[in-house]
């Protein structure tokens, strides 16, 4: 870890963590609970714009009679610094093309459920996490057992770190 990025992360200049494979290209640096035909996979072969999810690739999981429940795309840090995180990405998750139930995009214990409102266009979803102590930060997406979902798209994910409040009012650390 950048130990002066971090000490000098504010609200104002938040650090971009590295994500492998945040663009979706590829599984790499994914743990992935299932990826049989129900399950996680890049697609990479759609002719449709589908907003932010553009094109492709991205990280599906598509069945028309439900997806394998439950499952999970994530990445763990380790000994991430006391502080604010933000992890976000561009979600579509849906049945049929309605919204859905059971699709989360998480940080550690903390959830954000992810339901598209329009059929077949993603929507920016973010989750926060408040560290209180050093600890491991594991986000991604999950689907949980009581899913109704059908279909699921993701792509664009991304981690910040916003630091510990102690600098948010630095002129220096805010380049003011």
């Amino acid at each position: 870890i950048n130990t002066f990025k971090f000490a000098n992360a504010t609200s104002q200049n938040p650090v971009s963590m590295t994500l492998e494979n945040a663009d979706m290209s590829s599984l790499d640096g994914w743990e992935i609970l299932n990826t049989g035909s129900k399950g996680f996979h890049i697609n990479s072969s759609n002719n449709h714009n589908y907003n932010a999810l553009g094109s492709n690739p991205f990280m599906e999981a598509y069945n028309g009679g439900g997806i394998t429940c439950p499952n999970y795309a994530r990445q763990t840090f380790k000994e991430m610094p006391v502080g604010k995180y933000v992890f976000s990405a561009d979600v579509i998750a849906q049945r049929g093309t309605a919204g859905c139930s059971g699709i989360e995009l998480f940080a550690n214990d903390n959830s954000t459920p992810c339901s598209s409102t329009q059929s077949n266009y993603s929507t920016r979803y973010s989750v926060e996490l408040n560290l209180t102590e050093s600890s491991d930060i594991t986000v991604g997406l999950r689907v949980l057992a009581e899913s109704n979902a059908t279909w699921v798209g993701w792509d664009n994910a991304e981690l910040k770190y916003y630091g510990d409040g102690s600098h948010d009012d630095d002129p220096v650390r805010l380049n003011v």
